[in-house]
């Protein structure tokens, strides 16, 4: 009945959410769900020296990013100084003794 349907299952394969590159999916166990690199390998890993380039490489991509990502930063104070009072005080016109 079926004789001529041959079934491909490399896009299923590809998919997100079957077979993950073991890199992904510490990726996505750390990032996602907050488990520390060196455990999330050690889940994913077969052996204790596969574990650890995978936690070495997920704290190198975790190091390289940025520490606020896209979120908008706040100009330094720095940029917003300005010489004495700026221009912003009122001249005093009659002094008191």
């Amino acid at each position: 009945m079926f004789e001529h349907f041959q079934f491909d299952p490399s896009p299923i394969a590809t998919r997100s959410f079957g077979m993950q590159p073991k890199d992904e999916e510490v990726s996505f166990l750390a990032e996602d769900f907050g488990i520390p690199a060196a455990k999330a390998a050690a889940l994913v890993a077969d052996t204790e020296i596969e574990a650890d380039a995978l936690a070495a490489r997920q704290i190198k991509r975790e190091r390289s990013r940025g520490p606020y990502g896209n979120a908008p930063v706040p100009a330094s104070p720095e940029e917003h100084q300005v010489s004495d009072d700026g221009g912003l005080q009122k001249p005093v016109l009659k002094q008191y003794p």
